[in-house]
């Protein structure tokens, strides 16, 4: 069954990507060493019109961060790049502490240029809820400074 678009992310955490942890405000990011192959990933990125990821790169390090979210909060860590894609596990945790099944869950994530379009990337999402994974096309929003 298709995830609808926008709600990718944040349904990612509804099925299993988000244990309990004590609820806290912001967000974790991890980063990956700058090589220029990279370079396609850079930038604000959305699903249906709504800012979904953002790949910063500062100085020799690329960034990866969800955006602020009234919701949830996420945590983006084990950060690597293989080629032209980068991989991470994403948790997603229920700012208000409301107890939910897959609230901590870690989540395997890849972001990879859509070949032929530098305003696409695929950002796909396996976990143990998500054994075949999830993908999603999110479109450039602007260059990320």
């Amino acid at each position: 069954m298709k995830t609808p678009k926008f709600m990718l992310l944040a349904f990612a955490t509804l099925i299993g990507c988000g244990g309990d942890a004590s609820p806290q405000t912001g967000n974790l990011d991890a980063s990956v060493p700058y090589a220029t192959v990279l370079d396609p990933l850079v930038g604000k990125w959305a699903s249906d019109g709504e800012l979904a990821l953002i790949v910063d790169r500062d100085g020799d390090q690329i960034y990866i961060r969800n955006p602020i979210n009234d919701t949830w909060r996420f945590e983006v860590s084990n950060a690597s790049a293989q080629e032209t894609t980068i991989n991470f596990t994403q948790r997603s945790f229920l700012i208000d502490g409301t107890a939910h099944p897959f609230n901590g869950v870690p989540c395997d994530a890849t972001i990879a240029p859509v070949v032929g379009n530098a305003e696409a990337l695929t950002y796909t999402l396996t976990s143990e809820h998500l054994p075949d994974g999830e993908s999603d096309v999110f479109t450039r929003m602007q260059t990320a400074r």
